[in-house]
């Protein structure tokens, strides 16, 4: 008979769980899924301005097919795996959430999650402005040594539309370059 009141009280919990978050989704939705100015109530629930990085975490997280856009099933699955029931409980994940960009592995699934979800379909470019907003919002001077430098030179000079192979490349760039260019060499693949 304990077996049998351990699995209901986890069965009760579990549905409570999935009850808080379908309330939570209520309070957000439209008819197609959180979306504009419903998606910046709810951010500003959470305590995120939307030009934070952490939402693009919170996306991932979610597995959020569109930017800007959140789906019943994507936002269910995304508070039951970050193991939340309300915006509130999901506001103190936060931390965690920023945590993970720190880890390069983290980071690069981020990265490239971002280009991802800001293709405009059915288009595998992007916008300029949207991949030089996206190298802004991803880099720091700390972390891309020439960002400043890099973002003057794609838009003096950059084409109209980024591919997915240079995206990916500045983030190796970034990564192997220092200011000083000390590790550049002539006949490399750059």
């Amino acid at each position: 008979a304990g077996s049998s009141t351990a699995a209901s009280k986890v069965k009760r919990s579990k549905l409570t769980l999935d009850e808080r978050i379908g309330k939570e989704f209520e309070r957000y939705a439209d008819e197609d899924g959180v979306l504009e100015d419903r998606m910046l109530e709810f951010l500003e629930d959470l305590g995120v301005e939307p030009d934070d990085k952490v939402v693009l975490v919170l996306c991932q997280m979610f597995d959020c097919k569109q930017g800007g856009v959140v789906r019943r099933s994507e936002w269910e699955h995304g508070m039951r795996r970050l193991k939340c029931g309300s915006v509130a409980e999901l506001s103190s994940r936060l931390d965690y959430l920023r945590a993970m960009l720190a880890l390069p592995e983290n980071f690069q699934s981020i990265y490239r999650y971002a280009f991802m979800i800001n293709l405009e379909p059915p288009k595998k470019l992007l916008e300029r402005d949207t991949a030089i907003a996206l190298w802004e919002l991803l880099f720091d001077t700390d972390s891309f040594a020439l960002l400043e430098e890099w973002v003057a030179f794609v838009r003096a000079n950059g084409p109209d539309l980024v591919s997915k192979d240079v995206f990916f490349q500045v983030h190796l760039f970034s990564k192997k370059f220092r200011r000083d260019l000390s590790a550049w060499e002539d006949d490399g693949a750059w």
